[in-house]
């Protein structure tokens, strides 16, 4: 029963938690950007424009992990 004393900021991260923004970190970023432009730094989490393309032509099938890819025997 007492194994959950433990501070919410020091429990394992689960696939489902959303990370928290520091204010600070957030004000800063601002400051940054208010200086010297626009979108001059940003979140790793807003991504960025690719330029290239994954080629999955000559991908082998999956037949370990698709069921759509295992060969039917008549």
């Amino acid at each position: 029963m007492l194994d959950d004393l433990l501070p919410l900021e020091d429990r394992p991260r689960t696939l489902f938690d959303t990370p928290q923004r520091s204010p600070v970190l957030m004000t800063a970023l601002d400051a940054v950007n208010s200086r010297f432009g626009k979108k001059t730094m940003v979140l790793a989490s807003e991504g960025m424009s690719r330029s290239w393309q994954l080629r999955a032509n000559h991908r082998s099938p999956r037949y370990t992990t698709r069921i759509s890819d295992l060969p039917v025997v008549r």
